[in-house]
């Protein structure tokens, strides 16, 4: 089995915009429910589920990981929603 190595966790500036990106992601969930788009919001959510504690030091935070969960969202769902990945990429750009 092949064990990855955590990233060094982001800085306070990265967790800030981070936080702020977590919360585009919720405003977009909750657009998602009303709109009946179930699926959608599922794997929105899912892709940002563990970030806020990973972003902490709890569990394993890697930046290449994240960004696989968004592009996976984003391939399915060209709706306007990000692009995710090109705000992380900034975020990320300061390590």
């Amino acid at each position: 089995m092949t064990t990855t190595t955590p990233d060094p966790l982001p800085t306070e500036d990265q967790r800030e915009a981070l936080s702020e990106l977590i919360s585009l992601a919720l405003v977009r969930i909750r657009h998602h429910c009303r709109e009946g788009n179930v699926e959608q919001a599922e794997e929105l959510a899912d892709a940002f589920h563990n970030i806020p504690r990973e972003m902490y030091g709890w569990g394993r935070f890697q930046w290449r990981a994240f960004r696989g969960m968004l592009e996976l969202y984003e391939s399915k769902y060209c709706d306007g929603d990000g692009p995710f990945t090109k705000r992380l990429d900034e975020i990320h750009k300061g390590t």
